[in-house]
């Protein structure tokens, strides 16, 4: 239950700016632990599609959250839902 907070966005190649879809390649994401309710920050590589689905352990109780990711490529974002595994 968690919205993206930012793109991450590489650096210029050889002093030449990268094309859009290699420039932003990461999103800087949040999503909330579904065991102890914590915030948690995760980077979706969206090489990986605009639906991908992947277990991370949370930062605080190390408890394992499979994360649902949705990539709007409008406003380029990705919201992420957490549910137990």
């Amino acid at each position: 239950m968690g919205i993206s907070t930012g793109v991450r966005k590489s650096s210029d190649i050889a002093g030449v700016p990268c094309i859009r879809y290699l420039e932003c390649m990461e999103i800087n994401c949040t999503f909330t632990c579904v065991y102890c309710f914590q915030l948690n920050e995760t980077v979706v590589d969206l090489s990986g599609g605009i639906h991908q689905e992947y277990v991370e352990d949370c930062q605080v109780c190390c408890r394992p959250n499979l994360l649902i990711i949705t990539v709007d490529e409008g406003p380029l974002r990705a919201e992420i839902t957490a549910e137990t595994t």
